[in-house]
């Protein structure tokens, strides 16, 4: 991968958003043993160099894509959008979030706490079994629409369906970026983490 080419191009694969986890191992194992640096030793300190530097790359590239949910991220990044990393309770459950960090203030030392923060903690990982289903399917919607602009030769054919797509995944991020936050906290409070 050279600068200025995304992390899909370090596998040549178009942005997509499923990518089959045992492949994307197999290519990068492949690709990492033919860009080790070792093998340019001979060619002197400037391959060496460039060996190292498309290494490096290729071990960002892989990291950025093997999570299903850092390749969504990684696609607002290089689509231009972001997260922000800064996450709001989604609209639609802030009177339930409110309840949740009011029962993550209690003390979890009372059994009826515990037991309510447990549940809540089931609950949360409930919903990130929901938030995976979602991304699955704005995924294949996703990953659809970039087959059909690779077919008719340019990103142009998917511009309709581009940014209703974008901000879905950008609204699906936001909102498991807040219940991920919940989780973490639930998680430290009963001491599972």
């Amino acid at each position: 991968m050279t600068a200025g080419q995304d992390h899909w191009s370090a596998f040549e694969l178009p942005r997509l958003l499923d990518i089959d986890p045992a492949w994307l191992d197999q290519t990068f194992r492949a690709r990492s043993r033919e860009l080790h640096p070792d093998r340019c030793f001979v060619d002197g300190p400037e391959a060496v160099d460039r060996a190292m530097l498309a290494s490096s790359r290729l071990n960002d590239a892989y990291r950025a894509l093997r999570d299903p949910f850092r390749r969504a991220e990684t696609l607002l990044h290089e689509e231009g959008l972001t997260t922000s990393g800064k996450y709001s309770p989604p609209p639609d459950m802030l009177l339930q979030v409110l309840d949740w960090n009011e029962l993550l203030d209690e003390d979890p030392a009372d059994p009826l706490t515990r037991v309510a923060i447990e549940e809540l903690s089931a609950e949360l990982d409930g919903r990130e079994q929901a938030d995976r289903e979602a991304l699955d399917a704005i995924a294949q919607t996703w990953d659809d629409e970039v087959k059909r602009a690779v077919q008719s030769g340019g990103r142009s054919a998917m511009e309709p369906e581009r940014t209703r797509l974008l901000d879905a995944l950008r609204s699906l991020l936001a909102r498991r970026g807040y219940l991920e936050n919940l989780r973490r906290r639930a998680a430290n409070v009963l001491g599972t983490r």
